[in-house]
């Protein structure tokens, strides 16, 4: 009990977000902030998942519903605004969840990426 408990976190808002946060914890990868709010030059650009803002690294769990013709739409407009902030961005289906080493092995990749001014 006493290693599970710090692994509890309230704000994580689904099962998959917490099970991606849990091994990275258990990797020995920084702890990501859940449900983190990214504004860009004063203005609201979305709330994610998980993020890195010392490395500008977000991780999205993308649901089933995710993948509805619209919110595809939805979905694509709101990474390219993330980016274009100067955001990396992970995309996450229930498929990558499948095999957790290699989604860890790409958020430790890219955490260990330097970030680029301008």
């Amino acid at each position: 009990m006493a290693k599970v408990l710090p692994l509890v976190d309230g704000r994580s808002e689904s099962p998959p977000e917490s099970w991606v946060r849990v091994a990275c914890a258990r990797s020995g990868l920084p702890a990501p902030v859940p449900q983190f709010v990214v504004v860009d030059a004063g203005g609201f650009v979305g709330r994610v998942d998980l993020a890195w803002p010392e490395h500008r690294l977000i991780v999205e769990y993308e649901g089933a519903y995710h993948f509805d013709e619209l919110q595809i739409h939805r979905d694509d407009s709101r990474y390219k605004q993330l980016v274009a902030a100067g955001w990396r961005v992970i995309r996450l289906s229930a498929a990558d969840l499948r095999d957790m080493d290699t989604v860890i092995a790409r958020i430790a990749h890219m955490l260990a990426q330097p970030l680029f001014a301008g």
